[in-house]
């Protein structure tokens, strides 16, 4: 009987431990609007931050995401958006990640660099041509139901986890992690048939 109490203890701790990872990871990615409005860096330096500028003619929100350094009253807009973003700071706060949702199946991934805000990298096109395994190029052209690309959280402050998702009739349902090494080599970590 001990022996059985000791496997469930054990068992309720991994349990509590991998939820708490889960919710741990969620946290990396923070929604502004909707959970945030202002995100601070890691070494608190610097912070990106929403500013609503009401309704576009066409009914649409108007945001901006605007970026602050420490002590300084100067703002810069980032970017302009409609819907929500997806944001998370690199460990060490030399870059972050947006996620910009512009649609219910449309996701824009950019990685600013805090020393280059005015040119941010796409990193879906990146991730496009880097693409080498036959089975995931043919899945990726066939997704005619949905495809999304966009970053899921940073590995190191060197690496970024990129996800694609992908649904078709021929290619089925499907999600490939890669690693990007924030320059131009992705590797694959795994594939999942969904």
């Amino acid at each position: 009987m001990r022996h059985l109490l000791t496997k469930f203890k054990y068992f309720v701790s991994a349990s509590v431990l991998l939820l708490t990872t889960s919710v741990a990871y969620s946290a990396e990615l923070a929604m502004i609007p909707e959970k945030v409005k202002t995100l601070k860096s890691p070494d608190g330096a610097h912070v990106v931050f929403d500013v609503n500028r009401g309704f576009t003619p066409e009914g649409e929100q108007n945001r901006e995401l605007c970026f602050q350094r420490k002590g300084e009253k100067a703002k810069q807009r980032l970017l302009t958006y409609h819907r929500s973003l997806d944001v998370a700071w690199c460990p060490n706060s030399s870059m972050f990640v947006v996620n910009d949702n512009t649609g219910s199946n449309e996701v824009i991934p950019y990685l600013y660099n805090v020393k280059d805000l005015k040119h941010p990298v796409e990193v879906t096109p990146l991730l496009m041509r880097s693409v080498t395994d036959k089975n995931d190029k043919l899945s990726i052209q066939q997704s005619d139901m949905f495809l999304l690309i966009y970053a899921s959280r940073w590995i190191n402050p060197n690496a970024l986890e990129v996800t694609v998702r992908g649904a078709g009739a021929k290619s089925g349902c499907f999600k490939i992690m890669y690693e990007w090494d924030l320059k131009s080599s992705f590797k694959k970590l795994k594939r999942v048939n969904e």
